[in-house]
């Protein structure tokens, strides 16, 4: 599910499309090899990268990304010298085009390994693996000026001198003066990059059949073609006129009980195993969105039984589907007004930043709108 999402906010860092994930999966592990094993030019080795636009933009997204993670993690005057300085280095030879010259990179892959670790641990956000997050930076360091650069950088060796006169390990830190900030503010921005940057490092099968279902392909084809069409301009929100939705319906359930779901027909046959043998992906991704790995474990939590009566609603029941469509009209309305109203820094901070309400309130204002 996760590939075929469109980030909600633009990131004012970087100056590409950042494309669903699944137009990039398998971009870096591929880009990663390309340049471990390229022995000629830094110029024609970018002009490999650029000869597929998605490899590109995989490629600058995740290194801006990794930029802007060890910004927010490292807060160390020490830690942070030492990571501009290394940025600068490799930032003036990508412009001179001789980072290949002096860097090797038979270790990128090995560097890469130990960040995508990190990001694991960021994703999980787990307090206890603080020292774990010390060890992967210490060791990422390591790699990079060990490994990776040809030449001795005097100014990075007095700064490490300076931090070896302290007695303090690099990111170490301690409790009066910390390295590093772990686990990280945690924002919805800061998830959603979190979780792209380790698919895009991390995906490396074929994109061509994502997503596997027909329907799911059909509507997302109709969406992309309605983007070329010749619409007037919608007049702003304040100017439209109201308007209300009926729908006639006469003894008809909106939502499916639980017992419902349960309930067998006279040929032994509970709508619930119906549904689940006419959409059995469809399933599968539910299963997968709720973190369950048996049926059972769907009925031990209310939550969960509140999300599997609105999945088999919105496939058994036509009446729930059409009072979602008319909630759609909401959430369009919503969105326009934001944009209507929205100054540039509010755009780029994202739609969902502003406007979209806690979990529970959220619940209770739109019971059909599902994860």
């Amino acid at each position: 599910m996760d590939l075929l999402l469109v980030p909600y906010s633009s990131d004012p860092c970087l100056k590409i499309i950042q494309w669903p994930p699944f137009l990039l999966a398998s971009k870096i592990p591929i880009a990663l090899d390309m340049a471990a094993q390229f022995k000629h030019k830094d110029s024609d080795l970018w002009k490999r990268i650029c000869g597929d636009e998605y490899m590109k933009c995989a490629v600058i997204e995740c290194y801006e990304t990794f930029k802007h993670v060890l910004k927010v993690l490292v807060v160390g005057e020490n830690e942070k010298r030492i990571i501009g300085i290394i940025i600068k280095e490799i930032e003036s030879n990508i412009a001179k085009n001789t980072f290949l010259v002096n860097f090797r990179m038979g270790s990128l892959p090995t560097l890469c390994k130990k960040f995508v670790e990190l990001v694991v641990i960021l994703k999980d956000g787990d307090s206890s693996k603080r020292s774990a997050v010390v060890l992967l930076l210490q060791d990422m360091l390591e790699v990079v000026t060990r490994d990776m650069m040809v030449n001795e950088i005097r100014e990075l060796v007095e700064v490490g001198h300076s931090g070896k006169d302290s007695g303090m390990q690099l990111f170490a830190g301690t409790d009066a003066k910390p390295a590093i900030v772990f686990p990280p503010p945690v924002t919805a921005q800061w998830e959603e990059q979190i979780r792209r940057l380790h698919l895009l490092l991390t995906v490396k099968e074929s994109a061509v059949d994502v997503p596997t279902n027909l329907e799911a392909r059909r509507r997302i084809a109709f969406f992309a073609n309605s983007l070329f069409m010749e619409m007037p301009r919608a007049p702003r929100v304040r100017k439209m006129l109201s308007f209300s939705i009926m729908t006639p319906y006469y003894s008809e359930e909106t939502v499916y009980s639980k017992s419902d779901l349960e309930m067998e027909n006279e040929d032994g046959v509970s709508i619930i195993y119906y549904l689940q043998k006419i959409f059995p992906d469809e399933w599968n991704n539910f299963m997968e969105r709720l973190n369950c790995k048996k049926d059972s474990e769907i009925w031990e939590n209310e939550e969960n039984v509140l999300q599997l009566r609105h999945w088999v609603s919105l496939r058994g029941q036509t009446l729930c589907r059409t009072v979602r469509g008319m909630m759609y009209y909401r959430r369009a309305l919503k969105l326009q007004a934001f944009l209507d109203m929205a100054n540039e820094d509010e755009i780029l901070d994202g739609y969902k930043a502003i406007t979209v309400p806690p979990e529970d309130e959220r619940r209770a204002r739109d019971p059909f709108m599902l994860n």
